[in-house]
């Protein structure tokens, strides 16, 4: 009678739009279309080689990491966007490291720092969230819906009331 409500609707929207995405090709809900014949698209076999473990123990990237990784909890539990936290991240490992000359050429400390504050700043977002009941992104408003939808409310005494929930044990 009244409608459909905004939250139920918005996360929605986002299994709607796969749903009519898929319903466009030819063959729904495939994950890959390497067996397609009809595709003219050359097919090439990508490979990665990542360096050795030892050799990011051994260097100082670990602090680098560390440091852009707080950066990244800093910048994104102030309810800032990740693209702040690697901007940011970035700006303090080129102003830290012993040749900041080859910033911007491909180095590889370079595309390390922003990435760590990158990937740190998302999770933090959920800070504000769960102890505040605030989003501190949109990924964490579309959450926060999701707890209202099934009756959870999100802040302060999220912890002590959903204790099943909050408990990774």
């Amino acid at each position: 009678m009244s409608g459909i409500a905004f939250l139920p609707a918005t996360i929605g929207l986002f299994a709607g739009a796969e749903i009519f995405k898929q319903i466009g090709r030819d063959r729904p809900f495939s994950v890959s279309d390497d067996s397609d014949p009809s595709s003219n698209v050359p097919k090439r076999k990508v490979r990665i080689k990542l360096p050795p473990l030892s050799e990011f123990w051994r260097s100082n990237r670990k602090w680098l990491v560390l440091k852009s990784a707080i950066i990244g909890i800093l910048v994104g539990r102030a309810g800032r966007r990740a693209t702040t936290a690697a901007v940011v991240s970035y700006g303090a490992a080129a102003r830290s490291s012993k040749h900041p000359e080859t910033f911007g050429t491909g180095e590889v400390e370079g595309i390390i720092a922003p990435e760590a504050g990158n990937n740190a700043c998302a999770p933090a977002a959920f800070i504000p969230l769960l102890s505040l009941g605030i989003p501190g992104s949109a990924n964490a408003a579309i959450i926060l819906g999701a707890f209202l939808i099934h009756g959870l409310d999100a802040g302060p005494l999220f912890m002590v009331q959903q204790r099943n929930l909050a408990s990774p044990l």
